[in-house]
């Protein structure tokens, strides 16, 4: 499987405070280093992966219900954007806080 190098840290961005973090890889958990293919499909572990990609910068953004921008105790949902190499797009999550 070609495995890209990782640079070794993820920058941490938090759009609502633009708080920005660099966290060395040590501290991030192994399964939130890399986003792994099996040709064009995203696929959840190594075993059976084509490519891997490192994920280099995360961004947060927390929302109300209109989706803006709000503190995280306010938010509604958490946007969870992976970004690669090259500020390449690797995938979003959305996150419904419990309540």
């Amino acid at each position: 499987m070609p495995l890209m190098n990782h640079p070794g840290a993820v920058r941490m961005v938090d759009e609502y405070t633009h708080e920005v973090r660099v966290v060395p890889l040590s501290q991030v958990p192994e399964s939130q280093r890399f986003v792994f293919y099996k040709g064009d499909e995203e696929i959840t572990s190594a075993d059976g992966a084509t490519r891997a990609v490192p994920i280099v910068e995360v961004r947060m953004f927390s929302l109300d219900a209109d989706g803006k921008l709000v503190d995280k105790a306010h938010a509604t949902r958490l946007r969870i954007i992976e970004i690669g190499p090259d500020h390449q797009p690797l995938r979003t999550t959305l996150l419904l806080p419990n309540r």
